[in-house]
């Protein structure tokens, strides 16, 4: 008995303590394309968030810069804005190559206190720049993505 509360303590203690203020997160980008997304703080208002997502033969990769900001009313409730780039790798019946796109983005972040979870919901407007050899449009021109992101949280500020 003695055994498994040692093995258990260390996990309950990091379920409890985690603080509002997380470092970093790995976790579900739940939108289009689906996603793997790891965020980054690089302090308090400022993060990377890295993505990589599969869309039928597709492959997204994406890099944004966010600035985060309270809000006062709620706590462990941000929003964020940023931008950066999107890189589509396309392969279909009719044509594949790469297309690169100017990403903006504005969210919503909450960091539970309780848990080691993060929850994010965000838009984020895309312009793909023509595709290198597509000729049906997709990826070309203004597109918009939203997705309800789902993190672990890795590491926290206190």
């Amino acid at each position: 008995m003695k055994t498994k509360m040692l093995l258990i303590a260390p996990l309950f203690f990091l379920c409890v303590h985690v603080s509002a203020q997380y470092s970093s997160a790995v976790g579900l980008r739940f939108g289009y394309p689906a996603s793997v997304s790891y965020k980054k703080f690089l302090n308090d208002k400022n993060a990377i968030e890295l993505m990589a997502g599969i869309y039928f033969s597709d492959i997204n990769l994406g890099a944004i810069y966010e600035i985060h900001t309270d809000i006062e009313s709620i706590d462990n409730l941000k929003w964020y804005y940023g931008g950066g780039v999107q890189v589509g790798l396309y392969n279909n019946f009719s044509s594949s190559g790469v297309a690169v796109g100017l990403s903006g983005v504005l969210g919503l972040d909450y960091v539970f206190d309780d848990l080691p979870l993060n929850l994010s919901l965000d838009i984020m407007p895309t312009f793909f720049l023509k595709g290198s050899g597509y000729t049906n449009g997709y990826y070309n021109g203004l597109d918009s993505y939203g997705a309800l992101s789902a993190r672990y949280v890795l590491g926290s500020d206190k």
